[in-house]
């Protein structure tokens, strides 16, 4: 069973390479449920390490559309992205 501080830098690790992912997306990149992935994700909001981006717009206007591992045709997404607090940790290691 990993810690809580492994499993955060797990996610920091792939928010860093992937820029922007959604629960869903990051709970099938590693071996936690979606879930768990959201009450982690919720303590790293709070500590500042990750930001909410939301995407109001059609996947056409959306200024994300090229970078966004979202399925396409939501009118409203909701992704994670790495903040530079989040960095500084990955980089205290």
């Amino acid at each position: 069973m990993q810690s809580l501080r492994e499993n955060i830098l797990k996610i920091l690790r792939i928010l860093e390479r992937e820029k922007y992912l959604d629960t869903f997306m990051l709970a099938g990149k590693i071996s936690l449920t979606r879930g768990e992935v959201e009450k982690l994700i919720g303590f790293m909001l709070s500590h500042g390490y990750v930001k909410i981006i939301t995407a109001d717009s059609t996947c056409n206007r959306c200024l994300l559309k090229n970078v966004c591992p979202v399925s396409k045709g939501r009118d409203i997404i909701t992704v994670y992205t790495i903040t530079g607090k989040g960095r500084a940790l990955l980089g205290s290691r």
